[in-house]
């Protein structure tokens, strides 16, 4: 029975695993893992005007990094993405607008929502933080910039890509063809 137990709970974490896994995996042609669309901001513009008014600025730290991190990551985790949005640098936000971006996870949820990611480790240097971050096994890095007096998410080079190859409607096509929506 407890050997029974054992593997019904390591088939369940392999799952897991495996579907952040694929969630990780650059797609070809652009295909993303989070969504995508280019905004229409006219090139050149600038995407100040699109981030969220802060009342009070971050500490420049490593703590200060770490509190934006947990907080970013946290609206993510909890399916708030619009929220996770409006933690983005402004290159970042460039990108794809804040509404594809909720549309693209309305559409097609993430199949991993509701999975808290966990800090292991954060360096800053100068405007430029470096946190580590898991959840389940997957283990990753990502960059935070300071910006505006705030620590702010950037995306990866594979979101990127994949946020400027599809639209967002193409994205959702291919992810629930590959069965990632939950």
């Amino acid at each position: 029975m407890v050997a029974l137990v054992v593997a019904i709970l390591a088939l369940t974490v392999a799952v897991f695993a495996v579907v952040l896994v694929l969630e990780r995996v650059p797609q070809p042609a652009g295909a993303a893992a989070i969504g995508t669309e280019v905004s229409s901001r006219p090139a050149g513009a600038s995407a100040s005007t699109t981030l969220t008014p802060t009342p009070t600025s971050q500490p420049r730290t490593k703590a200060g990094a770490k509190a934006a991190a947990k907080r970013a990551f946290d609206f993510y985790s909890i399916g708030n993405y619009g929220k996770f949005w409006d933690q983005w640098t402004e290159q970042s936000q460039a990108v794809v607008s804040r509404s594809e971006y909720m549309r693209r996870f309305r559409e097609c949820p993430a199949s991993a929502q509701g999975i808290r990611w966990s800090i292991s480790d954060v360096s800053v240097s100068g405007s430029t933080a470096r946190v580590t971050a898991s959840r389940s096994i997957l283990v990753d890095q990502f960059t935070f910039r300071y910006q505006a007096g705030r620590w702010r998410y950037e995306m990866t080079t594979d979101q990127r890509k994949q946020y400027q190859g599809q639209t967002v409607d193409e994205i959702v096509a291919d992810q629930r063809a590959k069965g990632l929506c939950a």
